[in-house]
């Protein structure tokens, strides 16, 4: 059995277990919404190979039935509290449901997809590792000082991705003196975080396993609008797709999704890592294929395996 964990909106969720499904796979989805009511486990801690088993929807399986896992819930998790409780209990009872979700992906043997979602990724090993398969580093600046920042940014040839600690402002793409126009006057408002920008190609890379997937994606400007560049599949030369698998398992990244900047002298940065993909703004066959890389991957049934750490 494979078990899917996810929300109706979750196009990875419901398009991979349409995959299997019509496979005729013995394939189980889970709404996150109805975690309280759907699933109970049955497991020894202190006798870990004992009879352990999972109910689901009050039909028990057993451990070893149970091949891969696809975790698509993040925190906080949107399930259905009782509205009854008064307050302080429903945040007890979702604090206590959060905590048991992490304990059972932590304890499940099986391939489990995504459950890297819940755990705290240190970003100095992160660049470690991004350094280590050959990628560079925008060089960062953060600061609440116009002058600083005035200065930053025009030794990037005044072309940096801007963003804010605080989220208020998610990665847009600022250029020339109106890009500093506006540096200034989001200064004015919060501090800032500025990303060095060399003219290139922007697209995003998924990896499932030791497969890889391009595409373009789209950059954010000032004016809050989307440049206007098709979402396509874009071909990874064999090189890179090596780097983007070897990187993906050095962060124990099963499914990963990569925003890289190709610049036109040939060099690869790596803006972000997300340990849980997105891949809806993708073109239908890009989709497709990313859905049946993940299907294969579940159907194998592996324990999860360990992987070299870069030091």
């Amino acid at each position: 059995m494979i078990l899917i964990f996810g929300k109706k909106d979750d196009i990875c969720a419901c398009k991979t277990y349409d995959y299997l499904h019509q496979q005729g796979l013995d394939v189980t989805f889970i709404e996150g919404s109805k975690l309280l009511t759907s699933v109970a486990v049955n497991y020894s801690i202190a006798r870990p190979n004992s009879n352990n088993f999972l109910v689901i929807n009050s039909y028990k399986v057993q451990h070893e039935n149970i091949s891969g896992v696809l975790a698509r819930l993040q925190q906080p998790l949107d399930t259905d509290i009782d509205p009854d409780m008064n307050k302080e209990d429903q945040f007890y009872t979702r604090y206590e449901l959060e905590a048991a979700w992490k304990g059972l992906l932590k304890l499940l043997s099986w391939r489990v997809i995504n459950s890297q979602s819940t755990n705290i990724v240190v970003p100095t090993s992160t660049e470690r590792a991004i350094t280590k398969c050959d990628f560079k580093l925008p060089k960062t600046f953060i600061t609440s000082n116009l002058e600083s920042a005035s200065q930053f940014y025009e030794n990037c040839n005044q072309r940096t991705v801007l963003s804010s600690p605080s989220k208020q402002i998610n990665g847009q793409l600022i250029e020339g003196q109106q890009g500093l126009s506006y540096l200034q006057k989001v200064l004015t408002k919060h501090p800032i975080c500025l990303q060095e920008a060399p003219l290139g190609l922007w697209f995003q890379v998924f990896t499932v396993g030791d497969r890889s997937f391009g595409s373009s994606f789209c950059v954010e400007t000032i004016a809050g609008e989307i440049r206007k560049t098709n979402t396509q599949t874009v071909e990874l030369s064999p090189i890179l797709q090596e780097k983007c698998c070897k990187l993906a398992q050095a962060l124990h990244l099963e499914f990963a999704q990569f925003y890289l900047l190709q610049t036109n002298d040939g060099k690869n940065y790596c803006f972000d890592v997300k340990d849980f993909p997105t891949y809806e703004q993708c073109d239908e066959q890009l989709q497709e294929d990313i859905t049946a890389a993940l299907a294969e991957l579940l159907k194998k049934g592996n324990k999860r395996y360990e992987v070299e750490v870069l030091n």
